[in-house]
């Protein structure tokens, strides 16, 4: 009887002690994930900080080493002034017809004439390997160099927009030509990026000419010299693609 008792009384504190336990231990565990969690978020901003100062880094080297090399200034600044000439002259067009095309060949030439080299010239100069030795990302490598062509095409493509102003081209909305021209810019700095992988070579000429067979038939079916209305059918369907 007084075993049974004891027995009865027992049991309920035993169950009790057991709740209480697994409140507490599902408590604890809720808090040290809720912590781990926070912990990782905040390991991960930090890391992510770090990586977009090493990004901005290699942007300002390549702007400071890059713009001023003899490619650079071929492809991104001598090639569309050349070709502007050469197309446009003798045509009978209005401002509003030439600058556009001018303003989209210097977007694009200028934006795609410093990634396809980097890679090269840091190849040869034995710099990339002491990059890829540093503390920094494969991701942040490639967002210093697409901003640094992305930059690049920016400030080029500012010297035919104002001289279309000042020779009287008429913009309806600054706001759409300015975004436009900053979308095209960082489409094209990613496909000079990406021309630099092929063919792995350590010489900025052979990188160049290739990037060259890509990009002359990129803008003879861009619309900028022939309007896409008045061109045949299998050019149509290559500039849609």
């Amino acid at each position: 009887m007084c075993s049974g008792e004891l027995r009865s009384g027992k049991q309920p504190q035993n169950s009790e002690l057991e709740h209480a336990y697994s409140v507490a231990g599902r408590r604890v565990h809720r808090a040290y994930k809720e912590k781990t969690r926070g912990g990782r978020l905040a390991l991960f901003e930090t890391f992510s900080m770090e990586q977009l100062k090493r990004a901005f880094a290699i942007t300002k080297k390549d702007l400071r080493i890059y713009y001023n090399k003899g490619p650079v200034l071929i492809f991104g600044l001598i090639t569309p002034a050349f070709l502007f000439l050469a197309f446009f002259i003798g045509r009978n067009l209005t401002v509003e017809e030439l600058f556009p095309g001018l303003i989209g060949m210097a977007v694009f030439f200028s934006s795609t004439s410093i990634g396809p080299g980097i890679v090269p010239w840091e190849t040869r100069s034995r710099t990339l390997e002491r990059i890829l030795s540093t503390p920094i990302s494969v991701w942040a490598i490639f967002l210093g160099d697409v901003l640094a062509s992305f930059l690049y095409g920016l400030i080029i493509s500012l010297v035919p927009l104002i001289i279309g102003v000042v020779f009287g081209a008429t913009v309806h909305c600054w706001l759409t030509l300015c975004l436009s021209i900053a979308l095209a810019s960082f489409c094209f700095s990613s496909l000079g990026i990406l021309m630099s992988a092929y063919p792995p070579s350590d010489i900025p000429a052979t990188v160049m000419m290739v990037s060259s067979l890509v990009k002359f038939p990129l803008l003879f079916i861009s619309g900028v010299f022939i309007p896409l209305g008045q061109m045949p059918l299998w050019s149509r369907i290559l500039a849609s693609i």
